[in-house]
């Protein structure tokens, strides 16, 4: 926070979640070592030397610090007050200036960080963001039935931050909370949860504050990622997946949210300098190539071309009928857009090298996602999500043979990307 200027004791006991006799204490070692240095009283600020230190430190110490915040956050209860305004108290309320409208998705993270993006200035589409991120590039599917948390149960949240950094010029701090557990622990929160909640939700209201730009949130309106504004009282001011169904955006309370695996947000830290194109690029599709190989798959899951196999299997046997419909039907969207995003980006980055041997490359890797994508787009007609309903033997050898079919446009694609690999080096 300090790199960031001068900050109040009050402050950082916010963040921090310290009590006050604890937080004294680290600030006088800081102090007496030189890293910290007092303006006025209650006011610190980094000395030259701390913020050399710091710098050096980079990135890896500023993400220990963020765990360690979440840790804080997780057991602080000074924050469970009474979350009910009460008669005749001033309302709390802040919105950030430059607000941010979430871009429709079905992978909800790619929607959120573009309008974000967009709204710090950035022109880029959510083909740009899925493909440099290489969100797009994911295909994951649990092991035991088709489960719609797929599309977010995977370990590359924070190398898509990084790779956000390098492509769109902005520092970005991602956490996820997974050690506190899912919220809420059970069908409605505890009281243990809602103090966890209004823990949350006050270290979200310092960080807008202190950022004074949008967040990316998980968990609102349903489990997806959602848009932080501002805060209204006890309210989020939101920007939802409502924006894609044209419905009315309403301030929405702290313990509404719905976060399977724990809390997480995606803070736009610090505007950086941006690679320049040609390594943006190549690393771009460094990165495709270990999503698409499944570097970062969970246990439970299967990642990358033999996840179409794992999915067909499990159509074609029928476990677990509607856990398996519902699962088909949003992880087959998430998975349609992704192919659709990946051709895009992949043909726009051939334009770029037209005439150049690896631009032929990148024009059969994007044909090759474009057929994959027309099949997923005939597997979605076959499960539209919402559908209430049995899955039909005839209905699953289908889709079955669609995935099947998939497959191996995927593979080729692979071949094509690793070929402009090569012939760049």
């Amino acid at each position: 926070m300090m790199m960031d200027g001068p900050r109040g004791f009050d402050e950082l006991q916010i963040v921090s979640g310290l009590s006050k006799t604890a937080l004294a204490n680290h600030l006088k070692r800081l102090l007496r070592t030189g890293v910290v240095r007092r303006l006025e009283r209650g006011t610190y600020a980094l000395s030259e030397d701390g913020l050399n230190v710091l710098t050096a430190i980079g990135s890896a110490y500023s993400m220990t610090q963020r765990r360690r915040r979440h840790e804080a956050a997780r057991t602080a209860k000074l924050y469970s007050r009474d979350p009910t305004p009460k008669e005749g108290r001033e309302m709390d309320e802040f919105e950030v200036k430059n607000k941010a409208k979430w871009e429709p998705a079905w992978t909800s993270y790619v929607g959120a960080a573009t309008g974000i993006l967009k709204s710090l200035g950035v022109k880029a589409e959510m083909s740009d963001v899925g493909g440099y991120t290489g969100y797009a590039f994911l295909v994951n599917v649990a092991k035991s039935a088709t489960c719609p948390s797929a599309p977010t149960c995977h370990t590359a949240f924070e190398m898509f931050a990084a790779a956000m950094e390098k492509s769109f010029g902005w520092r970005i701090g991602f956490n996820w909370d997974n050690e506190g557990g899912s919220y809420p622990s059970s069908d409605s929160p505890t009281p243990d949860d809602l103090k966890r909640a209004k823990a949350y939700f006050e270290m979200m209201k310092s960080t807008l504050a202190r950022t004074n730009r949008p967040i990316g949130l998980w968990g609102l309106v349903v489990p997806e990622f959602f848009i932080m504004n501002g805060y209204k009282g006890d309210h989020y001011i939101a920007s939802t997946m409502r924006e894609g169904h044209n419905e009315p955006e309403e301030p929405l309370k702290y313990d509404s949210l719905q976060a399977p695996g724990g809390f997480a947000e995606i803070v736009f830290e610090k505007e950086t300098k941006p690679l320049e194109l040609e390594r943006r690029d190549k690393q771009a599709i460094q990165r495709a190539v270990r999503v698409i190989e499944g570097e970062y798959v969970e246990d439970g899951y299967v990642q990358g071309p033999k996840a179409f196999d794992t999915w067909a299997q499990q159509l074609k046997e029928g476990r677990e009928n509607v856990l398996l419909y519902h699962g088909n039907s949003y992880v087959g969207a998430c998975t349609h857009e992704g192919l659709e995003w990946a051709a895009q980006f992949l043909r726009g980055l051939s334009k770029r090298y037209k005439g150049q041997p690896q631009g032929n490359s990148l024009i059969s890797a994007s044909k090759e996602y474009n057929k994959a994508a027309m099949s997923m787009k005939e597997f979605m007609e076959l499960f539209p999500f919402g559908f209430k309903g049995d899955l039909p033997r005839a209905k699953r050898e289908k889709g079955a043979e669609l995935l099947e079919s998939t497959k191996p446009c995927v593979e080729s694609a692979l071949t094509h990307i690793k070929e402009f690999l090569k012939t760049w080096s």
